[in-house]
């Protein structure tokens, strides 16, 4: 014998329906944004690519050969960072000693590449994105 689906029972199934697009529409507003400009969650956190490489390029007046020889050069020291970032083992000051060498290296090898004055420009923007450290305090 089937039993007829009471009011309180349709009203159960439209509120769990409801419920359930309000989770999905929440969801699509969250992450249509980084889709749309095709990013992910990890190129937010600074994985941006390509979009940078143009921009550096167009900043230190690279050339196309040069754009082509630090494309490679800037992968390799961004998957290095990444990985640094996600190695839970180490302590902190560790952590930050292994970035100060990364970035030393980085920079020979772009010594390398780039012309001095691009070299200088690099470095003047790259300590402007680097983010302050905590616990130090400014000289008075």
């Amino acid at each position: 014998m089937k039993r007829q689906a009471s009011s309180f029972d349709r009203g159960l199934r439209v509120l769990l329906v409801v419920a359930s697009l309000g989770l999905v529409a929440g969801a699509t507003v969250l992450v249509a944004p980084l889709e749309a400009n095709g990013q992910s969650r990890e190129r937010e956190r600074g994985d941006r690519g390509g979009a940078d490489i143009d921009r550096l390029a167009e900043q230190l007046g690279l050339s196309e050969e040069q754009k082509t020889l630090v494309e490679p050069v800037f992968a390799a020291h961004h998957e290095r960072m990444k990985e640094l970032r996600q190695d839970e083992s180490l302590e902190r000051d560790a952590r930050r000693e292994l970035a100060e060498q990364y970035d030393s290296e980085l920079e020979e090898k772009l010594a390398s590449i780039l012309t001095d004055e691009q070299l200088a420009t690099f470095k003047e923007l790259h300590q402007q994105r680097r983010p302050p450290r905590r616990g130090m305090r400014r000289s008075r």
